[in-house]
C-alpha cells in the first residue's frame, strides 16, 4: 500500500514508504502502546486544564480585592465588572444585583442599572482621589477632617463647613445665591490666616491661582485662566463674520433691507358659547 503526503509549501502528492505488514501486525498485537498513548494524552490534557483553572483562580484571587494607601489613609478596593470600586459599593452592588434578580426584574434593566450604579461607584472613587486638604496640602482627606488639625492644637483652627460668602450652613460658597460677586466675607486666608477674602486673593501671594508656578497665556496675570482673560475674550469678538442676508426680491442689492412693519395686529376678543 502506497501512502501519499504533502510536501511543505506546495499542493504535490509526495510518495512515501508503505508500513510493512509485520509492523502493522505488531501495532495490533500490542495494546500496551495504544494504552500508553492514550494515558499520556489524558495527562496532557487534564494538566492543561488544571494550568487554566490555576491561572483563572489566581487572577480571581488578585482582583477579588485590593488596598490603596492615600495619604496615609489606607482605602479597600474591590473589582465589580472589572472595574475597581470601593468594596463598599462592590458589596451593595452585589446586594442590589440579587434583589432584582429576586423581584423578576429583565435582564437589560438589571445590566443597565448596575452600570449606572457602578459608574457612579467610580466617579466617587476618582472624587475620594482628588481630595486636597487645603491645610496640610497632602490628598485623601478635606479641611474638616485633616488629623493635623484635630492633633496639633497649635494650628490656627480653620472655619470650613460654611458659606464664605454669607456664612450659612445650609449650602456653599458654590451654591450661594445671597451674595453675588467674589467677595468673600466668612473665608479665612490660608497665607495670612486674615478674614475676608481667599488665598487666590491674598496680597501676599505671588502665584495667584497658580500653586506651582505660571500665568496666563495671553497677558500674562496670575489671578485667571485664559479661557477668563478680558484679552483673549476680546479677540474671539473681533474673530466673529457678520453676514447680511441677500433678499430675494433684489438679488443685485444687498443694501437694501426690508422695513419692519410698523403696523399693530388688532387681538380678536374670544367668544364662548355656552
Amino acid at each position: 500500500m502506497t501512502r501519499f503526503a504533502r510536501a511543505k509549501g506546495s499542493n504535490k502528492r509526495i510518495p512515501e514508504e508503505a508500513t510493512s505488514w509485520q509492523g502493522m501486525k505488531h501495532d495490533k498485537s500490542s495494546p500496551t502502546n495504544s494504552s500508553a498513548k492514550e494515558e499520556s494524552l489524558n495527562k496532557k490534557s487534564v494538566n492543561s486544564i488544571k494550568k487554566k483553572s490555576k491561572k483563572k483562580g489566581e487572577q480571581l484571587f488578585k482582583g477579588s480585592s485590593n488596598k490603596i494607601l492615600l495619604n496615609g489613609i489606607e482605602i479597600e478596593l474591590a473589582y465589580f465588572d472589572g472595574f475597581p470600586i470601593k468594596k463598599s459599593d462592590a458589596d451593595r452592588l452585589k446586594q442590589l444585583k440579587k434583589d432584582m434578580i429576586s423581584k423578576g426584574i429583565a435582564r437589560n434593566e438589571i445590566n443597565v442599572a448596575l452600570k449606572l450604579e457602578r459608574r457612579r461607584a467610580e466617579k466617587a472613587l476618582a472624587r475620594e482621589k482628588k481630595k486636597v486638604c487645603f491645610n496640610c496640602r497632602n490628598g485623601g482627606h478635606t479641611l474638616s477632617e485633616c488629623p493635623q488639625l484635630q492633633s496639633n492644637s497649635n494650628i490656627p483652627q480653620f472655619q470650613s463647613g460654611i458659606c464664605f460668602k454669607c456664612g450659612s450652613t445650609e449650602h456653599t460658597h458654590f451654591e450661594c445665591k445671597v451674595t453675588k460677586g467674589e467677595h468673600f466675607r466668612f473665608a479665612q486666608c490660608f497665607i495670612c490666616e486674615e478674614q475676608g477674602h481667599i488665598a487666590k486673593q491674598c496680597p501676599n501671594n505671588d502665584n495667584g491661582i497658580y500653586p506651582n508656578g505660571g500665568a496666563c497665556n495671553v497677558c500674562g496675570d496670575v489671578n485667571h485662566f485664559k479661557k477668563d482673560c478680558p484679552l483673549h475674550q476680546e479677540g474671539k469678538a473681533e474673530s466673529r463674520v457678520v453676514a447680511d442676508k441677500i433678499n430675494e426680491d433684489n438679488i443685485e442689492s444687498l443694501e437694501v433691507r426690508p422695513s419692519k412693519s410698523t403696523e399693530t395686529k388688532k387681538i380678536k376678543k374670544k367668544v364662548v358659547k355656552f
